[in-house]
């Protein structure tokens, strides 16, 4: 019974090293946003993948400038890439800042678990969606704060809203896990 909980643990432990390195190739396969995308090394695979980022990024500015217009602020959302409240700097929302990264990690870790189909479906899409709702939030949040606590961008960019985010999705997966051993 041991030795099955360790090589169980050791099985979990080493899905997780081949869902981050699968994620790290692709990456460097894809291309960094700073590259053009004719220098990458799949310019047309690259191209298609940005055109999905460009998507993503522009619902998700056009739903954070909703809230915000609808928290009362006037805002501006300036080349589909800049969103700020009238009168300060606001935020710039890179393709790389969508959280692609972690709905790829969070959909890999739901399909190797020993989930039914049906729960792995519904897993999935349900993070994807909560992950979208808390990107919503985490853009929103930021333009709030530089425009009225600009001295906290820094922290809350990279370490508050991404604990939080990552936290979140974690508690949901451990509900997903408690819900299949009841």
């Amino acid at each position: 019974m041991k030795d099955r909980k360790l090589i169980e643990s050791a099985s979990f432990f080493l899905k997780l090293i081949v869902i981050w390195l699968s994620w790290k190739i692709f990456a460097y396969l894809i291309g960094e946003e700073k590259e053009p995308v004719d220098q990458r090394i799949f310019p047309a695979l690259s191209a298609q993948w940005e055109s999905v980022n460009n998507w993503l990024r522009i619902l998700l500015l056009e739903a954070s400038d909703f809230l915000l217009q609808s928290a009362g602020h006037k805002t501006q959302l300036i080349e589909n890439y800049i969103l700020r409240i009238e009168g300060y700097g606001g935020i710039g929302l890179g393709n790389y800042c969508l959280g692609f990264q972690l709905m790829y990690y969070f959909t890999m870790i739901v399909l190797v678990s020993g989930f039914s189909f049906r729960k792995k479906a519904v897993g999935i899409i349900s993070g994807i969606l909560a992950l979208q709702f808390l990107n919503i939030l985490r853009i929103s949040g930021l333009v709030w704060i530089d425009a009225f606590a600009p001295r906290l961008k820094f922290i809350s960019h990279d370490y508050i809203f991404n604990i939080a985010v990552f936290g979140l999705l974690l508690l949901f997966y451990w509900k997903l896990l408690k819900r299949e051993h009841e």
